[in-house]
């Protein structure tokens, strides 16, 4: 039986991931067990997250350094500020999730575009979103 849990958030590195509705299998035996709801749910919203373009997320570039998604520059222009950005995540056979991520703004120094902070930060704090949820895999 799929479910959702309501709110997960959680932060690391400066970036806060919200997770409203994630969707959960409730084993219907007398454990009442959740668990996430395919096999490979954790990879798979990470990857979503990455590449959508609704969230701006910065590449990791060689030696880790972050990349902007439109001219592939390296160079940032340090003017402050967070970003916050939302959207629905889809993942084909579950309910979507709304997810929202909030963190240190890139701006290029070349092309001027605004990108939340690099790919890396960004996924390790859905996956410690995730792992405030407590489902077993």
């Amino acid at each position: 039986m799929i479910s959702t849990v309501r709110t997960v958030r959680a932060s690391f590195s400066g970036v806060t991931v919200t997770l409203d509705g994630l969707p959960v299998s409730t084993c219907v035996d007398a454990t009442h067990e959740r668990r996430f709801a395919t096999p490979n749910y954790r990879p798979q919203l990470i990857r979503h997250v990455l590449s959508n373009p609704r969230f701006g997320v910065a590449t990791s570039g060689a030696l880790a350094r972050p990349r902007c998604t439109h001219c592939r520059s390296g160079t940032w222009v340090d003017r402050g500020g967070v970003s916050r950005r939302s959207a629905l995540v889809t993942i084909p056979g579950v309910p979507p999730v709304q997810v929202t991520v909030a963190g240190p703004a890139l701006h290029c120094a070349k092309c001027g575009r605004e990108h939340l902070t690099e790919a890396s930060v960004v996924g390790e704090a859905v996956l410690e979103a995730l792992r405030l949820a407590q489902l077993r895999r």
